[in-house]
């Protein structure tokens, strides 16, 4: 039988009339491997682990058994890694990744656990590799570029983020709108949306700064009474990205 890796001494601080303990973990060789403080059951307070030459490799924070707080993480050498920081045991906030040099190589920004906002990849020589927008955990929008700095990649996500009901009364406006994730050349995009059979209608977006949200409306008047079919289509640097549909219905008032 293989013997342990390691082996567990307990040592108790009493602190504030609360009994704090600090549990370690060993290797083999009598390094300590990991040290945690305890509240009853649970980590509360300050988590360490150690390489097996004894250097620290990460810290975090714990409360009621949870992360939460910092978490820091090193390359063996010392140099840091990673710094991020939790709530509840999710990633909340900015996490920053470093290469070995010291030099920066993502940040990301996260909420309750899901990446959320934007992140950013460098190459080991400093320059922008990666800009990304995400929301919730999912990516809408990304550049990619190689070295010199020429973009050899990009992602847009459309999405009709409202839509005035599925059905109206004859001579009301049915309007949607129509919105564009990422700072993206506003020359080279628009949407057109029509209803079929009856006129088409166009919407070009208007110019925005860069890092705001785009947002287009289509509205179609005069719409007779039935069932009615809307196409979108949205169409970047002259290439078809995007098609949706939606069906509605228009009754008599």
């Amino acid at each position: 039988m293989k013997k342990a890796l390691f082996f567990i001494i307990v040592s108790v601080i009493l602190v504030s009339c609360n009994e704090i303990e600090i549990k370690k973990e060993y290797y083999q060789s009598g390094i300590v491997k990991s040290e945690s403080e305890f509240l009853g059951e649970k980590k509360n307070g300050i988590s360490k682990n150690y390489y097996k030459n004894g250097d620290l490799e990460w810290t975090a924070e714990y409360f009621n058994g949870k992360m939460q707080g910092n978490y820091n993480e090193y390359y063996p050498s010392g140099i840091i890694k990673i710094e991020a920081s939790f709530y509840n045991d999710k990633q909340n906030g900015m996490l920053i990744d470093y290469f070995e040099n010291g030099k920066i190589k993502s940040k990301k920004s996260f909420k309750a656990g899901n990446i959320d906002g934007f992140s950013l990849f460098y190459f080991p020589s400093g320059k922008l590799k990666q800009y990304s927008l995400h929301e919730n955990g999912i990516t809408t929008f990304y550049h990619v570029y190689d070295e010199k700095g020429n973009l050899i990649d990009d992602y847009h996500e459309v999405r009709v983020i409202s839509i005035e009901g599925d059905t109206l009364k004859e001579g009301e406006t049915y309007k949607a709108n129509i919105k564009v994730f990422g700072p993206i050349e506003y020359k080279k995009y628009f949407f057109r949306a029509e209803v079929e059979n009856l006129t088409p209608k166009q919407v070009s977006f208007k110019k925005l700064k860069m890092l705001e949200h785009r947002i287009g409306i289509f509205e179609q008047k005069n719409m007779p009474i039935g069932k009615h079919t809307v196409n979108g289509y949205f169409v970047y640097n002259d290439t078809l990205a995007f098609v949706t549909s939606k069906e509605i219905i228009v009754t008599s008032k």
